[in-house]
């Protein structure tokens, strides 16, 4: 069980070392599942650690979560995110950055590079901005902003992002669905513009 190479062998992966601990321990009872299988299968397995949220308890700093592992791709997937700071919520066959481990690191560089210039930043754009993780991110970190857009083709995933921001305190963040490569057709000024296509 693994990945498919160039010339169709399998490399068997037995864990994988930027998944979870809670990936890796669903993964390895998948693994066996499958090995006991009479039938050989060629399938997708989508694995995607997620916290499920208490809510019997009132809403404070100290709600408890547990880690759990989402394998429907039509389920919801919940991820705290920027040292625990804000909470994003995803279809799990949708798109949103799978290492954990880089996720803080990424949206940290964004930011210091978008308000390491000279320059006092009052708009922002994130282009293909999925769930909102971009310009969620900056408008929660960068309080000067005074306009704040994330730009979808997925509609699906608009509806997420304007629920994101919601969630996270944030209503006044635009989001759209259209194409973001008009955007680069503009003539407009925009202090910085934050891209992470997919292809």
């Amino acid at each position: 069980i693994g990945f498919e190479s160039n010339d169709n062998t399998l490399i068997d992966i037995s864990s994988c070392r930027i998944a979870t601990n809670t990936i890796n321990d669903q993964y390895s009872k998948l693994r066996q599942q499958l090995k006991n299988e009479k039938e050989s299968t060629r399938t997708t397995l989508l694995l995607r650690d997620s916290i499920q949220i208490d809510t019997t308890q009132e809403e404070d700093t100290n709600t408890k979560t547990t880690n759990v592992v989402i394998t429907d791709p039509n389920e919801y997937v919940t991820n705290r995110i920027m040292n625990n700071t804000l909470l994003f919520r995803f279809r799990a066959n949708n798109f949103f950055q799978t290492n954990p481990y880089v996720l803080d690191l990424m949206i940290s560089t964004v930011i210091d590079a978008a308000t390491s210039k000279n320059i006092n930043m009052t708009h922002f754009i994130d282009c293909y901005c999925g769930s909102g993780l971009f310009a969620i991110s900056m408008a929660a970190s960068v309080k000067k902003l005074q306009h704040c857009v994330g730009i979808e083709i997925n509609d699906d995933a608009i509806q997420e992002a304007k629920y994101n921001a919601k969630l996270n305190s944030l209503p006044e963040i635009q989001f759209m669905a259209a194409s973001a490569q008009a955007i680069f057709q503009s003539n407009g000024e925009v202090d910085d513009i934050t891209t992470f296509p997919r292809e």
